[in-house]
């Protein structure tokens, strides 16, 4: 598993080449091109055809169908702030504190330290055994600015899209 998180550790600087859901993009300067209040969506998405819709340029049903996506899994569209209060975070926290008595969260009386989840990355990042748990989620889900999130796996199976399995799978949310 350290050998897939390799590509956490991998240059995003401006004009870096990356593969996206819209085929290799080059980095821009402005942040996550998914930040939708800040971007400028006639220039981001200018390539593809219905990505826009309307006089202002809003993006379509589609593009924020996908953020708001993101949001529920993750809580942000960056890896560097993945949030305690997503779908991704209830099952960290669950599985830390269960497994491991809090080592990255804090112990299991208190509220999760708020860096536990960059905490985790970076430790993984950098070879930690991971925790033992996995969250199913859409095909094309699995990363974020093109980085993989540990313990996501993507899958086409409607009986696995966001479901946690712990330990195996021997408890299963």
């Amino acid at each position: 598993m350290g050998g897939k998180m390799s590509a956490i550790n991998e240059d995003y600087s401006k004009g870096a080449v990356v593969d996206s859901q819209l085929g290799k993009r080059k980095v821009d300067s402005e942040g996550s091109p998914v930040a939708g209040s800040r971007m400028d969506v006639s220039k981001a998405y200018a390539e593809v055809p219905g990505m826009n819709r309307g006089k202002g340029m809003w993006p379509s049903w589609q593009m924020a169908a996908n953020m708001q996506l993101i949001t529920n899994i993750y809580g942000s569209h960056s890896p560097e702030s993945v949030c305690l209060e997503s779908l991704y975070g209830a099952a960290f926290q669950y599985a830390d504190k269960t497994r491991k008595e809090g080592k990255y969260t804090g112990r299991v009386d208190q509220i999760s330290n708020p860096a536990s989840i960059k905490d985790y990355f970076q430790a993984v990042s950098e070879g930690a055994v991971p925790l033992n748990f996995t969250l199913f989620v859409p095909a094309g889900y699995g990363s974020l600015e093109a980085r993989r999130i540990p313990n996501v796996e993507e899958t086409d199976d409607p009986g696995k899209v966001f479901t946690a399995h712990f330990d195996g799978g021997a408890e299963v949310w």
